[in-house]
């Protein structure tokens, strides 16, 4: 490795940033903003002494005091403040258009049963801590009255209001000054925090830029990748230190000069050195030790990823991940460490590894728990790391640096070479079918937020509007329609915006061939419920979905079997089948009719978010499915939906009802019966409903590289399993 070609790197990158226009001006106003803070008592008796008030206005207060005392009370909160003036007045006749802007009028009063009641009239809202001084005043009117009414001594009564002291003594651990220990410790991360944000997306920016350019090629021509890594790693680092230096440099200036104007303020900083704790000295000097090797890393591994980015915008994303776990480690570290509890064996073994020694050890050390054989391992094995690091980080830079295809599209395997058309279309295919995973991703995270929102808000205002006029059951079932239309039609939408006009509209088959496709539909819905019912009794998820007090039975009204219906039949059957049939389905079956018909399916189980219904939806989904593209009728969808639901809800209505119930189960018997019968007549005519089998191994391999769609899947997938412990505990 030449170190001349790398100091000369370095000198040269550290030399332009700090040279840079926007560096120099950052640093001039860093430098008056930190003078100009460490000089703000300074500031602010010069204003005073020349009467000039920039930061504080001039108010009144009239005070109605029935009380007797309030008056002189209010005049010890605000002795201090030469801008408020106070007076007594007997009533409050002032109203929005007579009030001054800056006055403020108290009224204490005692009510029938001697309580004191306090009331403050302004135009407009008034800071805090005036607020604050008001409050007090009142509590100390409070307590004079009660000391008053009891026979006791004012002092009793406010020892009442004070925190009681308490000594914690643990033996086991060091929680002495645990707060201050605590707040060094979030300081210290917020600062490595900031340093990698500068770092790592300095580091992301420049190597995007230099590969788009394609100058890092020429640069190659002369130095070894792993020589130029080192070099930019190392003078984006210097320079960001430099900065923190800078920074030093200007927080000692604004001291320096609060010290020259008022000579106090040395006692004050010296007082404040002999009694800081050595603990967080050493702390301090460790952190920055583990600083100096988690941003060395951090930075190697953000130089690694940027080389395999395609332009800027990306590069500077892959920073958020590396940022995220900074972000859960620190908060991994609050909850595993703190003063109150003893460090298992376990997480000692932990705090010894690269990058999680840099939030772990220090945090242990500060409430006195770690060891210095601990911090000697951690050292060592960060010492070791680092040759490793560099090395594999260099090669992965080199390999990523040079290479300027699309991410992810040479991974994927194929069985011959493309030719140049092949390639295109591939390329097309690839982007397609990823904004069809965002698309889709988009607009099921809508649905959701929708869901929880329209959840929290209808109940009570369809209780307050409705109210006296329908039953609980009624207005249930009419926020549930209400919130599906809503959420539905949101999601619907979306998906609209990118489908093309072409594939939103919808044929409409002629009446004996829609009959044939509803009959055939149902014979297979039923011989799915069939088996479900045998399935969800293996699996246990044999549980009732819905609560007691929201099924409708014989006994309620007719009003209220209506809207059950509406509301868990029809309202569902029509905008589920608009979104995932229609919606979902009509755009994704350019990319192929099987991948399509999958995902939909997928969909539609996952937005069920329980087991039981989740099998029987993905498999009515294909079935729904393949008649949607065979047919390209919706209507038929959503009829055999609708009809597949009111069956549940009917037979549920009429369970008290023998011979009600026998006779829709014989004739859902002969329907099937029938359904079935012309399938098989279909299928020995080849004619049944079938589609072009396609391989779509790659689409699903583009689908999941989505990080919308993944992140919805994982949600879908964690509430489906919280509803499924859920529903099994009820």
């Amino acid at each position: 490795m030449n170190r001349r070609k790398i100091t000369e790197i370095i000198k040269f990158n550290v030399e332009k940033n700090i040279q840079n226009k926007s560096f120099v001006i950052l640093n001039i106003i860093m430098c008056l903003i930190m003078v100009l803070t460490a000089n703000k008592n300074n500031i602010k008796s010069f204003l005073e002494v020349h009467d000039l008030n920039i930061f504080e206005e001039k108010f009144k207060i009239q005070v109605i005091d029935e009380i007797g005392i309030a008056t002189g009370l209010i005049e010890e909160e605000f002795d201090d403040n030469e801008l408020v003036t106070i007076e007594n007045i007997s009533e409050n006749n002032y109203t929005k258009e007579n009030i001054e802007d800056d006055l403020i009028v108290v009224e204490y009063r005692l009510d029938e049963e001697n309580n004191l009641k306090t009331v403050i009239t302004s135009k407009e809202s008034i800071d805090g801590a005036v607020y604050n001084k008001f409050v007090n005043v009142s509590k100390k009117i409070r307590n004079n009255i009660m000391a008053s009414n009891l026979g006791v001594d004012i002092s009793k009564i406010e020892s009442l209001s004070e925190e009681p002291e308490i000594e914690r003594v643990m033996l086991s651990v060091d929680a002495e000054n645990s707060d201050t220990k605590e707040m060094v410790k979030m300081v210290s991360v917020l600062v490595v925090y900031m340093v990698l944000i500068f770092i790592l997306s300095r580091i992301a920016n420049e190597i995007a830029t230099e590969k788009l350019s394609k100058s890092i090629e020429y640069v190659l021509t002369s130095v070894e990748a792993s020589e130029y890594l080192l070099a930019k790693v190392l003078s984006i680092t210097i320079t960001i230190f430099i900065q923190l230096v800078y920074s030093f440099v200007y927080y000692m200036l604004g001291n320096c000069i609060n010290a020259l104007i008022n000579i106090s303020a040395i006692e004050s900083v010296q007082s404040n050195l002999q009694s800081i704790d050595m603990s967080v000295v050493s702390y301090v000097l460790v952190m920055a030790g583990y600083l100096i090797f988690t941003v060395f890393f951090m930075a190697m591994i953000q130089a690694a990823i940027s080389s395999k980015t395609t332009s800027i915008a990306e590069a500077g994303n892959t920073t958020m991940l590396l940022l995220m776990i900074v972000i859960v480690l620190y908060f991994v570290s609050l909850g595993v460490i703190n003063p109150y509890t003893k460090v298992s064996t376990v997480m000692y073994i932990i705090s010894c590894i690269p990058i999680v020694s840099t939030f772990f050890v220090p945090s242990m050390m500060i409430i006195g728990q770690a060891t210095t054989l601990q911090i000697v391992i951690s050292f060592i094995v960060l010492i070791l790391s680092t040759p490793i690091i560099f090395k594999k980080c260099s090669q992965k830079f080199k390999d990523g640096i040079l290479d300027y295809t699309v991410k992810n599209t040479k991974k994927i395997k194929t069985k011959k070479e493309r030719t140049l058309k092949e390639e295109q279309e591939f390329l097309m295919k690839s982007n397609g079918i990823k904004r069809f995973a965002f698309v889709i991703g988009l607009a099921l995270l809508v649905w959701f937020i929708l869901e929880q929102i329209l959840g929290l808000v209808l109940p009570g205002l369809t209780q307050k509007l409705l109210g006296n006029i329908l039953s609980d059951k009624s207005i249930t079932w009419i926020y549930f329609a209400i919130t599906s239309i809503v959420s539905f039609s949101a999601s619907i939408w979306i998906v609209n915006l990118y489908t093309e006009e072409e594939d939103k509209k919808t044929k409409k088959v002629d009446f004996k061939t829609g009959l044939k496709t509803i009959l055939m539909g149902f014979g297979a819905i039923v011989l799915l419920q069939y088996l479900q019912s045998v399935i969800v009794e293996k699996i246990g998820s044999n549980y009732n979905i819905l609560s007691d007090n929201m099924v409708v039975l014989k006994k309620d009204g007719i009003l209220d079997k209506i809207l059950y219906i509406v509301g868990i039949a029809v309202v569902p059957g029509i905008f589920e089948e608009l979104f995932v049939r229609k919606a979902i389905l009509g755009y994704g079956k350019k990319y192929g009719k099987y991948f399509a018909l999958i995902v939909s399916a997928l969909i539609f189980a996952l937005l069920h978010m329980n087991l039981a219904q989740g099998i029987f939806a993905f498999f009515m989904g294909i079935i729904f499915g393949i008649i949607y593209l065979k047919t390209g009728d919706i209507r038929l969808t959503i009829l055999l939906h609708i009809i597949n639901n009111s069956l549940v809800v009917i037979s549920g209505m009429l369970s008290e009802n023998v011979i009600a119930s026998n006779v829709i189960e014989i004739g859902v018997i002969v329907v099937a019966v029938i359904g079935i019968g012309l399938f098989i007549i279909n299928l020995i005519k080849n004619k049944g409903l079938k589609i072009e089998k396609e391989k779509f191994k790659e689409e699903y391999q583009m689908l999941f590289k989505n990080y919308t769609f993944d992140l919805v899947i994982v949600l879908f997938i964690i509430l489906t399993v919280l509803s499924e412990n859920y529903l099994r505990i009820l």
